[in-house]
C-alpha cells in the first residue's frame, strides 16, 4: 500500500526506483494497466469490508483506499487483443471482464467510479490517477444530468471513462473561450438541429448523431433507432435539405461530432 500511495501521490519519480519496489511487491513495472477510483462516501459501508470485497473481486489486481476512495490497480489483461475498454463478452482469453464484475459489484452497493485510459508503463500511475479521480467526480454529474444522446460518452454508467469523458475534462478548462469554441458553422447547425427538434418534436439531432457516428451505416443506425432501414435515408436526405449540410463532406462530418461532443459536455457542466 504505501509503495502505490507514494506512487499515485507522485511521490515516486525516478523509474528506476519505480522498478526496483516493483519487484519487492510483485506488481510488474509493464502490463496492461487500468485504473478504477471508487469515491467511499461517510455513510458507506465499512470501508474494510469494501476492500475485501473488492480485493476478492478484481485478483490479482492490488487495491487499496486513498484519499477517501478505493482504488483499483489492474493489470489482469493478458493478450494484445484486449480491447480498449473491458466490457461484458469483450474478453479475448475468454474471461468475464474485470468491468463487467465491477460494475455488478457497485450497481448491488449503489456505488460509482471513474476509470482511467489504459496506459502501459507504471510510471504513468499517477496521470491515470488523476484521470479517474475526475472521471469519478463526473460521475455525480452524470447521474443527476440526463444528457439527450444515448451514447457512450454520454449516457450515466456505473464505471465512468476518462476516454469517454476527456472533452468534459476540456470543456470545463475552456472557460470564456467555449462560446467561441462552439460557435463554428457546425456548431450553429447542431444548436439549430436541437432548437428545431423542441419545437417540433422531431429527433433530427438525436438522428444525425447516430448517423455519424455510426459512420452512416443504415443497417447500424436503423437498429439504434429501432426505425425501418429504408427510412435511413429519407431521413437523412430531409435533414441535409432542412439544415444545408452535406454528410458526404468528411471534415464537416468531423466538425459535426466535434460539435455535438462541445454541446453535451457543456450540459453537464451547466448543470453543476
Amino acid at each position: 500500500d504505501s509503495f502505490l500511495k507514494d506512487l499515485l501521490g507522485g511521490g515516486i519519480g525516478d523509474e528506476r526506483r519505480i522498478q526496483e519496489r516493483c519487484r519487492s511487491v510483485g506488481i510488474p513495472f509493464e502490463a496492461r494497466f487500468c485504473l478504477f477510483n471508487i469515491p467511499l462516501a461517510p455513510n458507506t459501508s465499512p470501508v474494510e469490508r469494501i476492500l475485501a470485497d473488492l480485493s476478492i473481486l478484481v485478483a490479482p489486481a492490488k487495491t487499496l483506499v486513498l484519499d477517501g476512495s478505493a482504488i483499483v490497480l489492474c493489470f489482469n489483461c493478458r493478450s494484445d487483443s484486449c480491447s480498449l475498454h473491458c466490457v461484458a463478452g469483450s474478453c479475448p482469453m475468454g474471461h468475464r471482464s474485470l468491468s463487467a464484475r465491477l460494475s455488478e459489484y457497485l450497481g448491488r452497493n449503489d456505488l460509482h467510479c471513474g476509470r482511467s485510459s489504459k496506459f502501459r508503463c507504471l510510471s504513468s500511475a499517477p496521470t491515470a490517477y488523476r484521470q479517474a479521480l475526475y472521471a469519478s467526480r463526473l460521475g455525480l454529474k452524470r447521474r443527476a444530468t440526463l444528457t439527450r444522446i444515448s451514447a457512450p460518452h454520454f449516457e450515466w454508467e456505473r464505471i465512468v471513462s476518462f476516454d469517454h469523458c476527456c472533452m468534459d475534462y476540456v470543456v470545463e478548462r475552456c472557460g470564456e473561450g467555449l462560446e467561441l469554441a462552439q460557435k463554428t458553422y457546425a456548431g450553429l447547425v447542431v444548436d439549430a438541429l436541437a432548437s428545431d427538434d423542441a419545437h417540433t418534436g422531431t429527433d433530427n439531432y438525436t438522428f444525425l448523431y447516430e448517423y455519424l457516428v455510426n459512420e452512416r451505416r443504415a443497417s447500424v443506425v436503423a437498429e439504434k433507432l429501432h426505425m425501418h432501414r429504408n427510412n435511413v435515408k429519407y431521413r437523412i436526405d430531409r435533414i441535409e435539405e432542412l439544415f444545408g449540410i452535406d454528410t458526404d463532406d468528411p471534415a464537416l462530418r468531423l466538425d459535426l461530432l466535434m460539435a455535438y461532443l462541445l454541446r453535451e459536455a457543456s450540459v453537464v457542466q451547466d448543470a453543476q
